[in-house]
């Protein structure tokens, strides 16, 4: 053992082998903001009695207080303070981490690490620690066999953030005033025992414990008060012979004590459900048991929501009906009760009529009632009105079973990461039939249709594989040699190759992982006559253009003079050095010049909104006929005469079709240049199925092909910009230019289906946009947005804040004004 005296000690600290080292008196180590303050790399090593701080606290560098990555580790009794990221155990087994306080650097919550950070760790004890301030309190991923008891977390987003893990224990924790008490999600065999969760009443959140996807969890004897909701299930378990038992918790005093998510076969025994009838309603009443004193009050509620569901019941029962469950609701004292687990019992509905008489209750339903919820009788707390619930997507009760097989047996998909999807519809038949396990390389999500007869086209449709049509008949197999263009040849269908990309949730201030599916293709080829008839269309325009790029092109040498070796003398540094010398200074030997060949070394990735809106025609823009003329006959007729005449003649244009000739402009000027470029389109509908077309890659050269694909650029679906622009940095990363630009060409906002609360929400999709962009600029990436949203500046100035964007007010001038905006882009 060695004992460390008071004082401050400089870090990094790392320790390789068996030691224990015990502070007397609080010594200090000071990490400096150099990366890790501690590392504990060998077996066998004890920490104890120390000030840990001063981590750097980039968030990419996820340095920590201390790092424990050597197995056996015990961490006891220290103080972490003023770090990026307190714990991290990467890796770590049967290490003992007690009695330490944390407290992570006083930081913007998105910029936090979190206080406690499991990775891949196995057998950890964590005891007896107290957590004042973090991202989140304790981070579990893919971490096994851990015991988490007698802890305090406070101040945080989370307490507990656990994903992907599997046998842990938690138990007599304390989680009071975070975001969230607890989030179990994607994960098996979890005991949460004896634990308080109270306080949390985010606006954006606020949930005790949340279980999402997570199956064969128990959850016994807890304290689950003060939240916006006590306990909220999504799809727990996932599967129907899993299970969750609720056993003997407290969940008193919030607003709604248990939101369903989902159609999960939930076992509620023993719950204090004080001041809500959601469990009643939705899930039966056979398991659910009630204060003894409160029974009748119960079966009459009980008996109510009974006659309510019937077939027969009318809307106007329905009113009766609230009105009725609203007096003896008013008529429960609102008061603090502490009952006896014994003093609960089971309570039968009462007979309908009895519960509530319909008529008598439409005869004094007209007079109203001025009482009100709480607040009324001695002792009585004010009552508080639940909040609105946040929206978290679509529920799809028939990828259950599937997915969970699925998810099982997916590999890798890390953001940029190839996904390729080999299922056969024979393979998924046999799946549903008969759920056996099928070797999978990838799973994708999608927004399926809820009938079960056309779930296994659909999916197959989603998952990028086509379903078998009837009556096909089976013909000879395409060779590998196959062009698709050969005789009796199908023509070849564009490979779909799947990423994965995290969405930005501006009110979590955290991000979704692998949230949304981007589909990248090449886009079809069509007409092709469209290339050359928008050259010929914008001839003049076309060699401005031309000429303007030409001037940018730099000279092939350049000279460069006062070097210190060259190709021959600089004959002005020549006779400087000779003046220098005769009056007896020390001249510079710099008196040489050469020739340095000069290039340009730009990549752009050109971003093209397809969204369904960009069909509109640019006549419906603008005003073609003032409204005091409508009372002269004469004129309106010949208005009228003049705009059918140009109508036959010249189809009037779609914002799509200026888009892409001024594309065919800025490709003849680039390949004048020599700039890389690749051109992409993006549309989609839902995060599962965003659209990522390829009309040029940076690989490719400019020929015929890449000229017809431009005719197909049409309107189609959505508009969700973030994981487009994620997936065009990932392209433009590919790339080896020093100066690497982003273009994104768009009509209007970002919105998409599932793209916030609802359709009318504009916020999230504005700040997920603005994240993408950001992180392109993190990367070095100049980001640049050009909308003809003549209302752009209302949210462009948000979503673009600090980089480059222009609102073209005039759309007919897009053509010339795209290729003038990329020059002063790049001069």
């Amino acid at each position: 053992m060695v004992e460390v005296p008071p004082g401050v000690y400089r870090g990094p600290l790392v320790l390789t082998r068996p030691v224990t080292l015990r502070g007397r008196g609080w010594p200090v180590i000071d990490g400096g903001r150099r990366g890790h303050v501690v590392v504990v790399a060998g077996p066998d090593v004890r920490l104890e009695g120390f000030v840990i701080r001063g981590s750097a606290l980039a968030y990419s560098s996820e340095a920590a207080g201390v790092v424990v990555e050597g197995p056996r580790a015990v961490v006891r009794g220290n103080r972490i303070d003023d770090v990026l990221f307190g714990l991290y155990l990467a890796g770590a087994t049967d290490a003992v981490i007690e009695h330490n306080t944390i407290a992570t650097a006083d930081l913007p919550l998105e910029r936090r690490g979190h206080a406690v950070y499991l990775w891949r760790a196995r057998g950890v004890h964590l005891r007896h620690n107290h957590i004042v301030r973090g991202k989140d309190g304790f981070y579990f991923a893919f971490s096994e066999d851990t015991l988490v008891a007698d802890n305090a977390v406070t101040g945080c987003r989370y307490g507990i953030h656990y994903m992907y893990s599997h046998r842990n224990a938690f138990v007599a924790n304390t989680f009071v005033d975070n975001a969230v008490g607890a989030a179990v999600m994607y994960s098996t065999d979890v005991r949460l025992e004896g634990n308080t969760f109270e306080g949390s009443r985010s606006a954006a959140v606020g949930v005790g414990l949340i279980l999402k996807d997570a199956d064969r969890v128990l959850v016994r004897d807890n304290r689950i008060a003060r939240n916006a909701t006590g306990i909220e299930v999504e799809n727990a378990p996932p599967t129907p012979d899993g299970w969750v038992r609720l056993e003997g918790n407290v969940v008193a005093f919030n607003t709604v004590g248990l939101s369903l998510m989902s159609t999960a076969a939930l076992t509620a025994t023993g719950n204090a459900f004080v001041e809500n009838l959601v469990r009643a309603s939705l899930d039966g009443l056979h398991r659910v048991r009630w204060p003894r004193e409160r029974a009748e009050e119960m079966s009459r509620a009980l008996g109510i929501l009974r006659a309510v569901q019937q077939p027969a019941a009318t809307v106007e029962d329905a009113a009766e009906a609230a009105l009725a469950l609203y007096e003896i609701a008013i008529s429960i004292p609102n008061t603090r009760d502490d009952l006896d687990p014994a003093d609960w019992d089971s309570v039968e509905p009462m007979e309908a009529g009895q519960a509530m008489p319909m008529e008598a209750a439409g005869e004094e339903g007209g007079e109203g009632t001025q009482a009100q919820l709480g607040g009324s009788g001695e002792g009585d707390e004010e009552y508080e009105s639940p909040q609105e619930i946040d929206f978290r997507g679509d529920f799809k009760p028939e990828l259950v079973d599937l997915l969970m097989k699925l998810r099982e047996n997916a590999q890798g998909g890390q953001a940029g990461q190839q996904q390729t999807m080999p299922l056969t519809p024979e393979q998924l038949a046999e799946l549903l039939a008969k759920s056996v396990e099928i070797d999978l390389n990838a799973m994708d999500e999608g927004d399926l249709d809820a009938s079960t007869g056309m779930f296994l086209s659909n999916l197959m449709k989603e998952a990028g594989t086509p379903a078998s049509e009837k009556g096909e008949q089976g013909g000879q197999p395409t060779s590998d040699q196959s062009t698709g263009e050969g005789p009796g040849e199908e023509p070849l269908k564009p490979v779909v190759t799947v990423y994965y990309y995290d969405e930005w949730d501006f009110r979590a201030q955290d991000y979704k992982p692998r949230w949304c599916a981007v589909k990248e293709a090449k886009l079809e080829e069509g007409d092709e006559g469209f290339y050359e008839k928008a050259l010929r269309e914008h001839a003049g325009l076309v060699a401005q253009t031309r000429k303007q790029f030409e001037l940018m092109k730099p000279e092939m040498f350049r000279k460069i003079k006062r070097l210190p070796d060259g190709e021959d003398f600089d004959l002005d540094s020549a006779i400087e050095w000779m003046v220098e010398k005769r009056a007896g200074a020390n001249p510079t030997e710099k008196i040489y010049w050469r020739r340095n060949k000069i290039e340009r070394d730009v990549a752009v990735a050109f971003l093209i909104d397809m969204s369904a809106s960009t069909d509109e025609e640019i006549n419906k823009r603008d005003k073609q006929f003032d409204d005091d003329d409508y009372d002269d006959p004469r004129k309106y007729l010949s208005w009228w005469v003049s705009k059918r005449r140009q109508e036959l003649t010249s189809p009037p244009k779609r914002i799509i079709d200026l888009e892409k000739e001024s594309t065919v402009l800025l490709m003849t000027a680039l390949e004048t240049i020599g700039d890389q470029y690749g051109i992409y389109g993006f549309s989609g509908y839902g995060r599962d199925n965003v659209e990522f077309f390829v009309i040029k890659d940076f690989d490719e050269t400019l020929d015929q092909k890449i000229k017809n694909r431009l005719d197909k650029v049409v309107p189609i679906r959505s508009t969700r910009m973030g994981p487009a622009i994620r997936h065009a940095t990932y392209k433009l990363l590919q790339t080896d230019a020093k100066v690497k630009i982003l273009f994104l060409l768009s009509d209007g906002r970002p919105q998409d289906h599932g793209y916030g609360r609802d359709r009318t929400e504009k916020e999230y999709a504005i700040h997920d946009t603005k994240q993408a962009l950001n992180e392109a600029k993190r990367e070095g990436i100049t980001p640049f947005a050009l909308t003809v949203d003549r209302t752009g500046h209302d949210y462009l100035k948000t979503m673009c804040e600090d980089m480059g964007y222009e609102v073209v007010a005039d759309i007919e001038s897009l053509p010339s004004r795209l290729p003038a905006l990329y020059r002063r882009l790049t001069e």
